[in-house]
This record gives C-alpha cells, sequence and structure tokens, in this order.
C-alpha cells in the first residue's frame, strides 16, 4: 500500500530526508536575463484548475511552501511587495506513484544430494515497491517582461511526518537547497 492511500499528505511535510542524498536537486535558467536588479518579488495568482491534486494544492501547503520561500530570499536580501516587483514566484507541486519489481531466482541448475545427483528445479520470487515521488518547483518571473526567467526543482520519495513543525523545517531545508543558487552568479 502507497503512503497516499494510508493517509493524504501535503506535499510540503512529505519530503524524505531533506538536504540528504534521497532529493535530486535542479535549475535552468534563462542566461540572458538581467538578475542585477533583483531585490523585490510578488506572489503570483495561481488559478485552480480542475485536475489539481488536492494533496498538493491546499491553503496549508500553499502557506508552508511560500513560507519556505520567503525565509529563503529574505536570507539572500530580497523582500516582498504588493505591487511593483522585479519578479513574480510560483509554485508547482507534484505526487507521482512509483513501483520496482525485483525477482530474485534460487535453487536453480544441477544439484547432488542422497541419490548422486539430478537437475533441480528453479525458483523465483518477485518483490513490489511501491512509494510516492514528490516533486516541488519554484519559477521566477521577470514582472516587466512576464517571462520565466529561471526555475528550481527537488524530487524525493515522500515520507510521512507526524509532526507538522517537523515536515516545515525538512521544507524550509529543501527550498533553500532548491534557491542556493539563485540568482545565477550570485556566489553563494
Amino acid at each position: 500500500m502507497t503512503i497516499s492511500r494510508m493517509v493524504p499528505l501535503a506535499l510540503a511535510v512529505a519530503f524524505a530526508t531533506g538536504c540528504g542524498a534521497g532529493v535530486k536537486y535542479a535549475a535552468d535558467y534563462d542566461p540572458t536575463a538581467d538578475y542585477s536588479h533583483i531585490s523585490t518579488y510578488q506572489w503570483a495568482h495561481r488559478t485552480p484548475k480542475g485536475d489539481d491534486d488536492p494533496r498538493v494544492y491546499n491553503d496549508i501547503t500553499a502557506r508552508r511552501v511560500k513560507h519556505s520561500v520567503n525565509l529563503a530570499l529574505q536570507d539572500k536580501g530580497m523582500r516582498e511587495v504588493t505591487s511593483n516587483p522585479d519578479v513574480y514566484l510560483a509554485w508547482h507541486g507534484a505526487i507521482n506513484g512509483k513501483m520496482s519489481l525485483q525477482t530474485i531466482n534460487s535453487n536453480y541448475g544441477y544439484g547432488y544430494g542422497w541419490n548422486g545427483g539430478g537437475f533441480g528445479a528453479g525458483t523465483s520470487t518477485t518483490y513490489v515497491n511501491e512509494w510516492d515521488k514528490g516533486t516541488l518547483l519554484i519559477d521566477v518571473i521577470d514582472a516587466k517582461k512576464n517571462e520565466l526567467i529561471w526555475r528550481g526543482s527537488a524530487q524525493a520519495e515522500l515520507r510521512k511526518h507526524q509532526d507538522p513543525s517537523e515536515g516545515q523545517e525538512v521544507l524550509n531545508d529543501v527550498v533553500a537547497r532548491i534557491l542556493r543558487d539563485f540568482p545565477p552568479g550570485s556566489g553563494e
């Protein structure tokens, strides 16, 4: 049974090991964009879609993700504004069920026993491993051009955190790692 069938999880409190080896980070950006002027940001308005996953897109998760991003950007000297930002921010998340199969063969080949020998029949056992993989994307959009100029992401196996504050700490670490090299050339 996958974790998602046991209890509904919010992406924000479910990343496996924070900054551990199990999380894969990536970033892509427009090298022609001018990042030197970015000091203010505003959260872009998101229009809900009919196929939104409620485990990801809910008010609790949105507050947690935005809190983590705000902390990371404020640590870089940026500030959130309500009008005329340098960039808009958006986040996206997904939870996808994954499965792997492993077949182990044993007792095969020729064997020798009491009666002098014989051919042994092979047996095999297949193990099924199911888990949920979470993806978190953070987008930075140039406010003047309305163009995506930077995207960071993290992917990891999801695990349930019993305590919401523990999940928030993990999310803070994940988001800080996603934004570590933003803006490009910042030398952090």
